[in-house]
């Protein structure tokens, strides 16, 4: 995977319902991953917060689109789902969830195309002894959409830079969380946070791009005219107050959580809501 493959990560999802209308980031992950016969399989789902699509009567996705042997064509494939397909992770203290995407591939094929990603293997996703690694300082980026700015010609999201305010492996606040000092604003809610690095192979020497998923942002820190700072769920509108660039992370030990999750949903389903991800 490089870096430009993760536009084709990431999901701008509209929320709709009593609300209004609202938006966030979704970004797909291979679960379930296994060997079948000799054939990996895997589970993909959009993943993003629980207060992203909370409430929602109707959740939406644009997604690039491909024809039925994986090759990406013009346009998009746009699909809606109902707050009742996602599956959310069990503590209610993790704002956290996930939707498979296995509805969406059924549909997507009676119009003979189907969604063209590139979904974030787990082992791209440290476990909580691999964190250690990680430092504060350490450079990150974040992908989604602040503020609902997206390029929607291209169906594209924004990349931002920061860097590691805490450790990732450093329960923040005693919780699952880190922070990263990077521009967080409404929309943000749900992007992933990346470390790209350029590394050598070191039998052959070859160069290579690392990249690995860090976690989930879901909060921010706010402040207002009057100097009092909160921690706020990240609006998924754009009423917000004055944000100070340090955004709440949730680690990886949460996605590493769903996955046990999303394997026991798929424990006994047929091979066809599990998908071949050869070709894509």
């Amino acid at each position: 995977m490089d870096v430009n493959q993760l536009n084709y990560s990431t999901v701008r999802i509209i929320a709709k319902g009593n609300r209004g209308i609202s938006t966030g980031t979704g970004f797909i992950i291979k679960f379930a991953e296994q060997f079948i016969d000799g054939k990996y399989i895997n589970a993909p789902a959009i993943v993003t917060n629980k207060h992203v699509v909370e409430g929602a009567e109707e959740i939406a996705f644009r997604l690039h689109a491909s024809n039925l042997t994986g090759e990406r064509v013009k346009g998009f494939y746009e699909a809606t789902l109902p707050l009742s397909s996602f599956i959310m992770h069990p503590n209610p203290n993790v704002d956290l969830c996930a939707v498979p995407i296995a509805e969406i591939f059924v549909r997507s094929k009676m119009d003979r195309v189907k969604p063209y990603y590139y979904g974030i293997r787990m082992k791209q996703i440290p476990n909580r002894d691999k964190l250690t690694s990680f430092c504060p300082s350490d450079e990150i980026i974040v992908v989604g959409y602040p503020n609902g700015i997206w390029d929607e010609e291209n169906n594209l999201p924004v990349f931002r830079k920061g860097i590691l305010a805490t450790a990732p492996s450093v329960n923040y606040g005693g919780e699952g969380n880190f922070l990263i000092d990077c521009a967080i604003y409404p929309g943000s809610s749900g992007s992933p946070v990346f470390t790209v690095k350029h590394l050598f192979n070191r039998e052959t020497f070859q160069p290579f791009v690392s990249i690995e998923l860090l976690g989930v942002v879901y909060a921010t820190y706010n402040h207002s005219a009057q100097g009092e700072i909160a921690i706020q769920n990240i609006p998924t509108n754009t009423n917000t107050q004055i944000p100070n660039h340090l955004g709440l992370v949730l680690n990886t030990s949460n996605l590493h959580e769903l996955n046990e999750v999303i394997k026991e949903h798929f424990s006994d389903s047929p091979l066809e809501d599990i998908h071949d991800a050869r070709n894509i």
